[in-house]
């Protein structure tokens, strides 16, 4: 009977921290693949990180303490940190990082002290994160055309090591990596001609065209799935009241139109991003205007259709799921 008792009461712990491991709450330090949806909430002046209610698409009140007054330049998730960054500029017109341990709430400033003046001076920038590289990365315009970017972090201060150079008149726009092979695509303009869809190969350093866009049809968003190893991206339609989603073949170019979607307004700015924990692509139409219903849209790449289509009322930038 005391065997008996022992062994159930074994079982029980084992049950009781396997149900602990598998927590889903956001901070969780925890190796499953969950997947909560942020966002920065507001216009200049005041933006906080919110989670978003997947049922509203409305921004919910949580244990978040992330606030800025800053201007915004982007921001990115880093996955094995559980930290979420946010490129600002701020008072002294110098650029910093605003580092958001989710598990903790603690917030610390890391200040650009580089000598690169494009990087304190340039408005187009973009950040991201390699999980592949472990390392964020930045396109900005240094004053030729758009390059690309590793930060170098150490403590509390940042420089920028140079991995792809500008291209004169060229712009890069959407980004996504590869998380198996750290590769990093991308968009690029030659001055507003025309759209070429690129890779930086991360193990030889160099980029290579994939496909060229000439026309209205440009891509306006583009996510790599690691589980189907395709890439994705968005579009807007001839109407300029709806989008699609489409597939990239990288190896020859084709773009192949999977699901079409219709928004109650004209297209202001198109957002995307990725749960890769569930195959769903979540597609956001943005206004400014605070009277405008945004239009947001879960599509499910496995089944191909639209899950939900809300529609918040609130403004979002930088929609990200996070673990």
């Amino acid at each position: 009977m005391i065997v008996m008792r022992v062994a159930i009461f074994c079982v029980f712990i084992f049950i009781f921290s396997s149900c602990r491991k598998e927590s889903n709450k956001l901070g969780d330090s925890g190796n499953v693949c969950t997947a909560t949806l942020v966002g920065v909430k507001g216009t200049y002046g005041k933006q906080t990180l919110v989670r978003i209610d997947t049922n509203t698409g409305k921004g919910i009140n949580s244990s978040f303490s992330l606030v800025t007054t800053e201007h915004i330049h982007g921001t990115a998730y880093n996955t094995k940190e559980n930290a979420y960054y946010i490129l600002e500029r701020n008072s002294s017109d110098n650029k910093q990082l605003r580092r958001y341990d989710l598990f903790t709430h603690k917030t610390t400033i890391i200040t650009y002290t580089g000598t690169n003046e494009e990087v304190r001076s340039s408005n187009r920038h973009i950040i991201f994160y390699n999980t592949f590289t472990n390392k964020l990365c930045m396109t900005f315009f240094d004053g030729n055309g758009d390059c690309l970017h590793e930060l170098v972090i150490n403590g509390i201060t940042f420089d920028v090591k140079e991995i792809l150079p500008s291209r004169k008149g060229n712009d890069l726009f959407p980004r996504t990596v590869d998380d198996n092979t750290g590769d990093i695509y991308f968009s690029s303009y030659d001055n507003y001609q025309k759209q070429n869809i690129e890779v930086y190969k991360q193990a030889t350093g160099s980029r290579m065209l994939i496909t060229e866009i000439t026309g209205p049809s440009t891509i306006s968003e583009l996510n790599f799935n690691k589980n189907d190893n395709t890439l994705y991206g968005v579009r807007g339609t001839a109407t300029n009241k709806g989008c699609e989603v489409v597939t990239i073949d990288v190896n020859n170019g084709n773009i192949t139109p999977i699901i079409s979607m219709t928004f109650d307004t004209l297209i202001a700015s198109i957002f995307s991003t990725l749960d890769q924990c569930n195959n769903v692509l979540v597609v956001y139409n943005a206004h400014m205007v605070r009277t405008v219903n945004n239009d947001i849209f879960w599509v499910d790449l496995k089944e191909r259709k639209v899950r939900k289509h809300l529609k918040p009322g609130d403004y979002y930038r930088d929609l990200t799921f996070v673990k």
